[in-house]
């Protein structure tokens, strides 16, 4: 599950940015909802093999998780209308996506035996970016250096 704590900074960063959409796109559009996702993400998901139509479902989890405010619980066929995909659709991504080690999916059942929405848990997402993130920023080793200078001989 994401955890959604967050530090005081955090909470300001999140309402400035709030605010600063508020002030592009005017309030009626912010009233209806945003997608807060980090840019690291949006320019990175291929580097971890994800493909565009499998980010798109990963942006729909998050967006129903946004607004729910709750873990990731949609069903296939939710998905699959919000996206204008078929379900089969769908369903061949999200388990890519689990095959690809980036999504757990979790199935529930009722206390009746019906079963329940699958929960999808991005936190795999989630722990594969921040290595890359810690690749990325981590000190590059510099190659070993090639003198020009001209060796010394010893003439004699």
């Amino acid at each position: 599950m994401i955890d959604v704590s967050c530090t005081q900074s955090t909470d300001q960063t999140i309402t400035t940015v709030i605010a600063r959409g508020a002030k592009i796109y005017g309030n009626e559009l912010m009233e209806n909802g945003y997608l807060l996702v980090p840019l690291f993400i949006e320019e990175h998901y291929q580097d971890l093999g994800i493909t565009p139509n499998e980010y798109t479902i990963i942006r729909q989890l998050l967006r129903n998780y946004n607004q729910a405010n709750q873990p990731e619980q949609m069903s296939v066929n939710l998905i699959a209308t919000a996206l204008r995909k078929s379900p089969a659709t769908i369903r061949y991504h999200l388990r890519s996506l689990w095959r690809k080690g980036i999504l757990l999916i979790r199935t529930s059942f009722a206390v009746d035996g019906s079963q329940l929405p699958n929960e999808y848990d991005i936190s795999p997402l989630l722990v594969k970016l921040e290595q890359l993130l810690q690749q990325s920023t981590a000190p590059k080793e510099l190659p070993p250096t090639v003198s020009t200078e001209q060796p010394e001989t010893n003439q004699q």
